[in-house]
């Protein structure tokens, strides 16, 4: 069974689980996938780029010692700034973990990587689209609100801050809880009515969908 991980998520496998397990994430666009392999387990890192770069090594380092890793991209989306700016974080995770060997890169014209815990990847499109099944794959409970809730927070945090927290939404054998918001209802409200007077809709739609969502709770 494949566990989906949508963007600015990540997930974690022990080594000692059933090998054919693993994880699946798509909507690779501007993003990366990471993937790393240790005695200790695989995790999968699904990276908008405003990732705590600290957050990603840290689920990383519970695979143990790095023994092979993996970047994808998506290579008809990804701009030469986007490829910039993520090879700078990249160098950081390198130095952080200490890898022995450079991360191989991956390129996914479908914008969609699976990765088993026996160290398998599939990302070739004809792949892809034959291992994609309602019988394969494991979605994530309550996916739209999740997805939702890390939209909001990428999109209302401070630009370029680059200390989003990684929302581990699998870890090693359930789906973890809704991750919680950076911001409070307040600010954002605040923050979109100020957006929306410069002309900029974005971030009111986005906040309405969430309310729709019914994601604040009373926020």
């Amino acid at each position: 069974m494949y566990f989906e991980i949508s963007q600015d998520g990540a997930g974690f496998l022990k080594a000692q689980e059933n090998p054919n397990d693993g994880f699946y994430t798509q909507d690779i666009q501007t993003c990366i996938a990471y993937v790393f392999y240790g005695p200790e387990g695989l995790a999968l890192v699904h990276d908008t780029g405003q990732l705590l770069v600290g957050s990603i090594v840290t689920i990383a380092k519970r695979c143990g010692r790095i023994n092979n890793s993996y970047y994808a991209i998506n290579p008809s989306l990804i701009r030469d700034c986007e490829i910039k700016h993520h090879r700078l974080r990249r160098e950081r995770i390198n130095n952080l973990l200490s890898l022995r060997k450079p991360m191989r890169k991956l390129e996914s014209s479908l914008g969609k990587i699976l990765c088993r815990n026996d160290g398998a990847i599939v990302i070739s499109e004809a792949d892809i689209l034959s291992a994609v099944t309602d019988k394969t794959i494991s979605r994530i409970p309550s996916g739209e609100m999740r997805h939702q809730i890390n939209l909001l927070n990428n999109l209302f945090h401070d630009k370029n801050a680059q200390s989003i927290p990684v929302d581990v939404q699998f870890d090693e054998k359930i789906y973890t809880p809704l991750p919680a918001f950076i911001k409070i209802l307040r600010e954002m409200e605040q923050r979109a009515l100020k957006e929306e007077n410069n002309g900029d809709l974005d971030y009111r739609k986005n906040l309405d969908k969430g309310k729709q969502l019914n994601i604040f709770n009373g926020g």
